[in-house]
């Protein structure tokens, strides 16, 4: 059994690892649709096996405990696909929140949230803001930006940043999970929504994807398991690398 999941554990082992410092993730995702091709819990998916992935690396190095995921995020704009499930923008920024208080609580400094869904983006920003100023403070981050530049100069298409549904993550799931995947209905597409106003510049709009859309934004036929490795392995080292500064950082 891994000694770095949360709920494995019993709450003398996790004292034990507080007391030693540890880092928490609290990997963060959303279930909702991929596309035809990919299953709907991708985002949350991707999120957890990161963060695994990661507290593994520095097993014998940085004590790390991977906490239970919040599997559901903010996905409103993906509702017009069945599959999806949501919360509010205001219920997930609580239910963080409360999550968070809990471990600063029991006496854990250094916290890490680690979302998988770009839908959860700003609003897990936002909830940081809230927390800091209650005097929680914790980190934030999206796991491909962590990676953004060796990413794109891995990524064979266009699209050189993860899209939805795209090269990369259907790269990552046919590594991880080919089973679940179906590239027989992978198709490209490389609008990004909303598709009522044109889009990119510095202006944001809702990006929903309607009813008359693929749901996908990218090019997933370009993926591979072999790309899908080495977009994990990049991602991973990344990570791995931003856990042993956050850890050096005195939290008050």
């Amino acid at each position: 059994m891994e000694r770095y999941v949360w709920q494995h554990m019993r709450r003398e082992e996790i004292a034990e690892m507080r007391d030693h410092g540890a880092v928490v993730i609290l990997p963060v995702g959303s279930i909702e649709q991929h596309g035809r091709h990919l299953p709907v819990d991708v985002d949350i998916f991707m999120a957890e096996t990161v963060a695994l992935s990661a507290a593994q690396a520095l097993l014998s190095e940085i004590p790390v405990l991977v906490a239970p995921s919040l599997w559901t995020g903010v996905s409103p704009h993906h509702m017009h696909f069945t599959g999806t499930l949501t919360l509010s923008v205001d219920t997930f920024s609580q239910v963080i929140s409360e999550i968070v208080t809990c471990m600063w609580q029991h006496g854990f400094r250094h916290i890490i949230l680690l979302n998988g869904h770009g839908g959860n983006d700003n609003t897990m920003k936002s909830t940081t803001l809230k927390l800091g100023a209650e005097g929680i403070e914790v980190a934030a981050t999206t796991y491909w930006d962590l990676a953004a530049a060796e990413l794109a100069e891995l990524v064979e298409g266009e699209r050189k940043k993860v899209g939805h549904a795209c090269e990369i993550e259907t790269s990552m799931m046919l590594y991880l999970r080919q089973e679940l995947v179906d590239m027989s209905t992978a198709v490209k597409d490389l609008r990004i929504p909303p598709t009522r106003m044109p889009t990119g510049g510095p202006v944001y709009f809702w990006p929903v994807f309607d009813p008359g859309t693929t749901g996908v934004s990218g090019d997933p036929t370009l993926a591979t398991a072999e790309k899908g490795k080495a977009f994990l392995d990049v991602i991973t080292k990344n990570l791995v690398e931003f856990i042993r500064t956050y850890h050096k950082a005195q939290i008050p």
